[in-house]
């Protein structure tokens, strides 16, 4: 088992454990969030609203938080330039192994 996800396994245990404490999470990782909350803190338009239950509980509430969930779900879109020619290199061929 890689070390990694033994510690992660235990933080999730060890917050679920506690039972007269409030913590503050912020993660990327929607399953981690969906495990350990019991409650969701909202911060939209300046505003703070909470919603009882986990991640999911609270899509359901506020559909148009899915994009919490998947990026394709999200209105933003991202485009990046095409990268510049970076000093000292002559060329933009691929890397060869």
């Amino acid at each position: 088992m890689c070390v990694f996800v033994s510690v992660f396994a235990h933080l999730q245990n060890y917050l679920v454990s506690l039972t007269n404490v409030t913590c503050i999470i912020v993660s990327h990782d929607s399953s981690f969030l969906d495990f350990v909350c019991t409650n969701i803190l909202h911060y939209e338009n300046r505003k703070l609203r909470l919603y009882r239950g986990n991640l999911s509980e609270f899509v359901k509430q506020k559909p148009e938080a899915r994009s919490y969930y998947e990026l394709s779900a999200s209105p933003i879109s991202f485009k990046f330039p095409e990268p510049g020619f970076l000093e000292g290199v002559k060329t933009k061929d691929k890397v060869r192994a």
